[in-house]
């Protein structure tokens, strides 16, 4: 397996647990944010997504840019959008080669290799998706997916 290979399988048994703790949170609402000042369910799973989605534009030749985050009105709303950038991110990721990986870009004020970019994108999406946890938590869903996808 290259290494863009393995960068995409193992952001992706990531992205299916994102979409399953949305569909287990259904009935949370699309609004609730657990303290003060805290993104809310919604607009934080679709930051998630479109975040992960900026990265893999980059470091596919594309220019840096964060998709706006629309309102949404339910869960279904949330999960039909971060579906819709997993498979924009999942074509990206699939175009790259182990090459595209070693290029440098200048982002963030860090000039680091593609693989570097990528690795950190799994990492903030593992971060939000953790956050996402407590947030069904504390909305009082029991029934929760595990952490990731087994091979």
């Amino acid at each position: 397996m290259s290494q863009a290979e393995a960068i995409r399988a193992r952001w992706m048994r990531h992205r299916g647990v994102l979409e399953d703790l949305i569909e287990a949170s259904a009935d949370v609402n699309v609004d609730f944010a657990p303290w003060e000042g805290a993104m809310p369910f919604g607009k934080l799973a679709a930051h998630t997504a479109a975040s992960t989605h900026m990265f893999a534009e980059v470091v596919s030749g594309g220019s840096p840019g964060m998709a706006d985050t629309p309102s949404f009105s339910t869960m279904s709303d949330v999960l039909a959008h971060v579906k819709d950038f997993t498979a924009k991110t999942d074509e990206k990721l699939q175009m790259l080669s182990d090459d595209d990986l070693e290029q440098t870009f200048d982002m963030m004020g860090m000039n680091e290799p593609g693989h570097f970019f990528l690795t950190n994108a799994i990492d903030h999406e593992i971060h939000h998706k953790g956050q996402l946890y407590t947030y069904a938590r504390t909305a009082g869903v029991e029934d929760l997916p595990f952490f990731t996808k087994t091979p």
